[in-house]
């Protein structure tokens, strides 16, 4: 997992999961529900691509997926590869499982119930339903619960329903209100930093032999997708998704910048690789300290414009938080710092 961490904004490494995390990253601009993907923090967000969910293995057509989220709303974008794009339902409600379709699944607590489930397919058809727990516990879905500020888009990139010719790929956009997830009985709260979702990202594809791919998977054959306890974690961090390099640290005395690092680990020792850039064509010096005030590292030398330095520093952390600081001086450095852990 990447992290980029920009001036003096803590962000989170691994929670203590064994299930996958994507960190939501925050975006402070509109996000348009056209299924174009236009927005430029789309190109900065996370992303994920999605496994086979009996086997964990790479599926047969290609998934990738993509999360933000503002103040009021969760975003998905959904890119799914495929030659052959098809489905027939276009009623709301309609039972889009049984054909193609792109599937999401929310349990903001964790708890394994109260989750809600969203599914959209290329006629842009929708279905949303409360579950108040997994079927295998008998219990029964709401289908009568809507999430009326949701918004879905999907663009085929390729003609619908005609398997005479090869299709490319479907952008799926889609939009969910926090406030729009709860019932009479249940309501969720709304994320802020270092909140976690427990959430599972679906795809159904192919028309006679189905392949079914998730951001998490959850073993079985047929995979049951109402499987809480494998759903992967979403991680939602206040960074937000944009060019690192647009941003300037802080200048300090010494003509230097520093940034302070932060990330949280569930494992107590092991390698911290800290990759930085220095966009300045100028000597500089740059240095890492740990949390007591050492030095553990230091690099010396001229960049050229846009060269990247790389320190690779073995550090034993405690659990917990992790912190150092990174310290560079040059006449006019930007030091973006991505921790790769």
């Amino acid at each position: 997992m990447k992290i980029v961490l920009l001036s003096m904004l803590f962000v989170y490494g691994a929670v203590a999961q064994t299930n996958p995390t994507i960190v939501v990253k925050k975006t402070d601009q509109p996000i348009t529900i056209d299924g174009s993907l236009g927005e430029t923090a789309w190109k900065f967000a996370d992303s994920v691509t999605l496994k086979e969910c009996s086997s964990g293995s790479p599926p047969v057509q290609s998934t990738t997926a993509k999360v933000l989220w503002d103040a009021q709303n969760l975003y998905v974008a959904v890119i799914a590869y495929d030659k052959d794009i098809w489905a027939t339902i276009t009623a709301h409600d309609g039972n889009l499982y049984t054909e193609e379709a792109s599937e999401l699944f929310i349990d903001p607590d964790g708890d394994g119930k109260n989750y809600f489930e969203y599914e959209v397919n290329c006629r842009n058809a929708t279905l949303d339903i409360f579950m108040p727990a997994p079927w295998s516990t008998g219990a029964t879905g709401n289908l009568g619960w809507e999430s009326p500020g949701s918004a879905f888009k999907t663009v085929a990139h390729g003609t619908i329903n005609n398997p005479n010719d090869v299709d490319t790929m479907l952008v799926i956009e889609e939009k969910i209100p926090f406030a729009d997830l709860k019932t009479s009985s249940y309501t969720a709260q709304a994320p802020k930093d270092g909140t976690h979702y427990s959430a599972n990202i679906y795809r159904i594809d192919g028309r006679q032999t189905k392949e079914m791919s998730c951001f998490s998977p959850v073993g079985g054959n047929p995979p049951d997708f109402h499987t809480p306890s494998k759903f992967g974690i979403f991680l939602f961090s206040d960074s937000l998704a944009r060019n690192p390099t647009a941003a300037r640290l802080p200048r300090h005395a010494g003509n230097a910048s520093a940034v302070r690092l932060s990330a949280t680990y569930n494992k107590c020792a092991g390698e911290i690789a800290v990759q930085y850039t220095l966009l300045t064509p100028e000597p500089v010096s740059a240095a890492l300290y740990d949390f007591r005030g050492d030095c553990i590292a230091k690099t010396h030398g001229a960049a050229a414009q846009s060269a990247g330095l790389t320190l690779s520093v073995p550090v034993s952390i405690s659990c917990g938080t992790y912190f150092c600081w990174f310290f560079a001086s040059g006449a006019s450095a930007t030091v973006p710092v991505i921790v790769n852990r």
